[in-house]
């Protein structure tokens, strides 16, 4: 059947079928849209509508809030075209194959032809099979996880072009990052060697691949060492010899049966795929290490909307050049007035919830008992509330497994983890279980009126900087801390969002979110301030632990913070230089060492450019004198 070219599709008049599509749709689940609600979805079926029409290009980031129809608002899209005799190719893509299995099932409940969808993916387990992953496979409305899409050019003609015409949109849903980022600390390279080598001892066939990795290892020490002493902020570039196909081909065969920890396999396997492109070398807090980037989504797609409820706080959407935020966004979209978070001041990354777990029996461990007595308290409250619960992934270098040990302190204190409650929505489990990684894409757990953060994912400093080159597409771009330090700020936003956003707040109701009791772990006072944007009026309470150890870091460090503003702001302006040294003196600090350590932190985590400051080695120096600007 012959396309529809774009001068022949009627914009507004699209626009108008899919916004009346869409709102039926959502009001036929029980929604009770707000004027912002409806506007924000007219906007949406807008922006489509032009992608349709030929009159919107580029790539743009639409951030509708959690649970205000997204997913619906594609399917109504998709099927006003249809209805409208519009045959305009476009894509979708999803992270998980069920989510494009269902989107397909609604596809097909409103009319859309069954031989009109294609889906590909390479789940066997799948309800839905895939209709195939070769060009000559695209349908014309064709469904591909996030996966094919990062593949550059690989799978690009299923879903760029269809029938020799380019596809007017692709729709991803979720942040689309443009580069594969990889980040190997030197301390886990050397830790991996290190036990291949031991694996591989007595064994001469595997020498090749040892050697090899031997010396990457120590090409990575010594380059740091380089970069450190030299204070590099974009680090030095690094390339390892020619893999021969050879050592290629054992290195790969090696990784499927070495006995070793899953996080030795993932570096080894990570250092195989970029073995032989550039890297980029990093002195970072931590220790530093290695970093490499690999071209994921092709330049060649230009039209694409990225579905993002997170993009408002996100740094990391906000540093690729080719997408721009869609504004302005209707004003009281979704108010979270009826949401309580209660923060418990304390460490709350892996390291920290590890050393908690473990440093005594499960059922004792200072982290278990304090969500355990969260969830006691709640049930006293409230005995028909049903729990979601968020934990690290199962650690294979500590042999620990954090959700198996809460579940064994909550059965210890006389609470049944595996208790079925009824619902409003039919029998549920009470308690349910998911692991970071799984805070994105997972839906289903709207009835939780409770959810708990046992602990926030924090991602490293290497990790971010690598990430930051990757979305700039610019290996050797620096990465200043004071950036590395915001974007880390942000992640963490981005993952208490949307791990929040599983539970019952996701739902929205005349522009309110559905009540719900938000508990987390983390030491910063300042996440609420993060967390403005995509949560507004939240019901924010700043608690103190009652087993963990309580973080002074958080208190202390914001107050110091504005002790040193303000000592900045007192300086007189002819003053274009700083040393740390006379700030400290000026502020009348203690040479203790705690609070040393205290006023570094406050000054990393300050955003100084904001301020009309920069940080130049142990020194602070005005905007305009840090870029060799006196005065005139």
């Amino acid at each position: 059947m012959q396309m529809t070219t774009s001068n022949i599709v009627n914009a507004e008049r699209l626009t108008a079928e899919a916004f009346a599509l869409v709102t039926s749709l959502l009001e036929e689940r029980g929604n009770t849209l707000s004027g912002p609600h409806e506007a924000a979805l007219e906007q949406l079926m807008r922006l489509f509508a032009g992608y349709a029409a030929g009159t919107t290009g580029g790539r743009v980031a639409f951030p509708l809030p959690t649970g205000m129809g997204k997913t619906t608002g594609v399917v109504a899209f998709i099927a006003a075209m249809h209805r409208l005799g519009y045959r305009v190719p476009v894509a979708v893509a999803a992270s998980r194959v069920q989510a494009l299995i269902s989107l397909r099932q609604e596809l097909l409940a409103l009319g859309v032809p069954e031989e009109d969808i294609g889906i590909a993916h390479r789940d066997q387990s799948a309800e839905v099979p895939s209709t195939g992953c070769r060009p000559e496979d695209g349908r014309l409305v064709q469904l591909v996880t996030h996966a094919r899409v990062r593949m550059g050019q690989d799978y690009l003609g299923l879903f760029q072009q269809f029938c020799g015409q380019p596809r007017a949109l692709l729709v991803y849903d979720e942040t689309m990052f443009r580069s594969d980022a990889f980040a190997f600390s030197a301390r886990a390279v050397r830790a991996a060697v290190a036990g291949l080598a031991a694996f591989a001892e007595g064994k001469p066939e595997l020498a090749a691949v040892v050697d090899y990795l031997q010396g990457a290892a120590r090409a990575i020490r010594e380059r740091l060492e380089e970069a450190s002493r030299l204070r590099q902020p974009a680090g030095l570039p690094l390339e390892f010899p020619d893999l021969p196909d050879d050592v290629r081909a054992l290195w790969k065969s090696l990784l499927g049966r070495c006995a070793r920890p899953r996080e030795d396999v993932e570096v080894l396997q990570q250092l195989l795929e970029v073995s032989q492109l550039p890297l980029q070398v990093l002195a970072m807090p931590g220790g530093g290490g290695a970093v490499a980037l690999r071209a994921a989504v092709s330049d060649q797609l230009e039209n694409v909307v990225i579905l993002d409820a997170s993009a408002p706080v996100r740094e990391l959407v906000a540093l690729d050049p080719s997408v721009r935020l869609y504004r302005p966004m209707p004003e009281n979209l979704k108010s979270f007035e009826d949401v309580e978070v209660r923060q418990l001041l304390a460490a709350g990354g892996r390291t920290a919830m590890e050393q908690s777990y473990s440093e005594s029996r499960s059922e004792t461990a200072r982290a278990a008992r304090e969500v355990v007595a969260i969830v006691a308290d709640e049930l006293a409250r409230d005995r028909s509330r049903c729990f979601l619960l968020f934990t690290f992934k199962r650690s294979s270098l500590r042999a620990l497994d954090m959700q198996a040990s809460l579940r064994a302190a909550l059965k210890d204190a006389g609470i049944d983890p595996e208790e079925r409650v009824q619902t409003t929505t039919g029998p549920r489990a009470r308690f349910n279980f998911l692991h970071w990684g799984q805070h994105e894409g997972i839906n289903g757990f709207e009835f939780c009126e409770t959810v708990i953060l046992a602990g926030v994912l924090h991602r490293a400093h290497l990790d971010i900087a690598a990430a930051i080159r990757g979305q700039r597409g610019d290996l050797a771009s620096p990465t200043p801390h004071e950036l590395v330090a915001k974007v880390i700020k942000s992640e963490v936003a981005h993952c208490v969002y949307q791990a929040a956003s599983r539970g019952a707040c996701r739902r929205v109701d005349q522009g309110r979110a559905k009540a719900m009791r938000l508990w987390l772990i983390h030491y910063d006072p300042d996440l609420k301030e993060s967390l403005e944007a995509v949560m507004p009026r939240a019901c924010w309470s700043l608690l103190e632990p009652r087993f963990l150890k309580a973080s002074t870091l958080g208190r202390r460090g914001s107050e110091m913070r504005g002790r040193i503003l303000e000592a900045l702001r007192a300086l007189p302006e002819e003053a274009l230089k700083v040393s740390t040294r006379a700030l400290k003196k000026q502020m009348g600090l203690e040479t203790t060492e705690a609070v040393k350590k205290a006023f570094t932190r406050a000054l990393q985590s300050l955003e100084l450019q904001a301020h009309g400051w920069r940080l130049d080695g142990k020194s602070l120096v005005r905007g305009a004198a840090a870029y060799g600007f006196g005065e005139s």
